[in-house]
């Protein structure tokens, strides 16, 4: 896999969509059953996609294997020694953590390189997007086109009845659209969940379990450029798989 060395991160690290806050030591006999082969294969399809428009903005593009750290975080950590370049980076203990599957990869490095390509105008004061905007961007603008390009062996079963299908269907029509569509958001869903159950990633205002059939009755009157709860999060996905405008749970549209 490609490597680089090390580099210490910056009081700047974004946490992603599937962020853990525990350390490799504790779980290294735990592995994930993904081959190598097929994580850089994610790797290298994500970065061939979308280095075309690093390039528009001046910008080249690597996604690339962080041998040296062991946390459970993908992250955008910019090298101001290469301002040129953008870098995503999959850490070792992220990458064989027990619970991560395929669907789990696309999603957070989608939602990392969001962080660069999500619009200017939310951009924070570091140059990269707000973390509603990286999730908004990643179900908009990679991870449907992602799961097109690498379908499942097995299709996956489109209950009609479901609310995810249900939810697709207003928008698709196309059998390999309803697969990419209701693969993201069973996908995001049980994500969310999963960090419902863990409460370190709770956050104060997740006072109830995230599902699809629900949404986030909030309203900002400020754009809100960190991170978001749970509920707001699915629904931000939700919006962005289905060309909706962004939520208003944390995107106030008149700034």
């Amino acid at each position: 896999m490609k490597s680089q060395p090390h580099l210490q991160l910056s009081v700047l690290i974004l946490s992603t969509i599937f962020s853990l806050n525990v350390s490799y030591a504790q779980t290294s006999t735990l592995k994930n059953s993904i081959p190598e082969e097929k994580i850089q294969s994610i790797m290298d399809a994500l970065e061939v996609e979308h280095s075309p428009a690093f390039t528009k903005k001046g910008f080249k593009f690597e996604i690339l294997f962080d041998e040296a750290d062991r946390y459970f975080i993908t992250y955008v950590n910019p090298d101001f020694n290469l301002p040129d370049t953008k870098r995503v980076w999959l850490p070792r203990g992220f990458r064989n953590y027990s619970r991560l599957t395929v669907e789990n990869l696309y999603l957070s490095l989608c939602h990392e390189i969001g962080h660069y390509l999500g619009s200017e105008k939310l951009y924070n004061r570091f140059g990269l997007t707000a973390e509603g905007e990286a999730d908004y961007w990643a179900a908009k603008d990679c991870i449907m086109n992602a799961f097109r390009k690498d379908s499942l062996t097995t299709p996956i079963a489109t209950d009609p009845n479901s609310v995810a299908y249900l939810k697709c269907v207003t928008v698709y029509n196309t059998q390999e659209d309803l697969q990419a569509c209701v693969r993201t958001l069973t996908s995001v869903e049980a994500m969310m969940q999963l960090f419902y159950k863990i409460p370190s990633l709770r956050d104060p205002e997740d006072t109830a379990f995230p599902t699809l059939s629900a949404q986030s009755q909030k309203v900002v009157t400020k754009t809100n450029y960190a991170d978001l709860f749970l509920q707001c999060r699915l629904d931000t996905w939700v919006a962005g798989v289905l060309k909706q405008s962004r939520p208003r749970c944390w995107h106030y549209p008149i700034e």
